[in-house]
């Protein structure tokens, strides 16, 4: 009798293996476009002081445009069209103190990705 349950929960689990979807199937919406979810956490680095990386490399898309906006005003735009791929955009938040941002990344696809937090 355990030798039978035992085979029954075995081909219950390689049956529901078979049929799943992989995990690489998943998305992240933006409002333009979608994005594995596999790269977003390696584009935004935080440490511990209050400085972000953008890292360029994990962007398949050429990156156009970073824009930083602070209580929903904008206090950064900057044109990135001459940084190479494998560039690491740093943003030092004291600048612009505490508060809720967004930080916007438009590629030359117009493919618009997104990160927000709280400083």
């Amino acid at each position: 009798m355990l030798i039978l349950c035992l085979v029954i929960i075995l081909s219950a689990t390689l049956l529901s293996l078979a049929n799943s979807e992989s995990v690489t199937h998943l998305s992240l919406q933006s409002n333009l476009g979608n994005y594995d979810l596999s790269p977003l956490d390696k584009i935004f680095h935080r440490n511990s002081t209050n400085v972000i990386h953008i890292d360029f490399n994990a962007i398949s898309d050429k990156l156009v445009k970073v824009q930083i906006l602070k209580d929903q005003s904008i206090v950064l735009t900057d044109s990135v069209t001459d940084l190479s791929n494998s560039s690491v955009y740093e943003i030092d938040l004291d600048k612009y103190g505490k508060g809720s941002y967004t930080i916007s990344l438009t590629t030359s696809k117009q493919k618009v990705i997104t990160e927000q937090f709280k400083y």
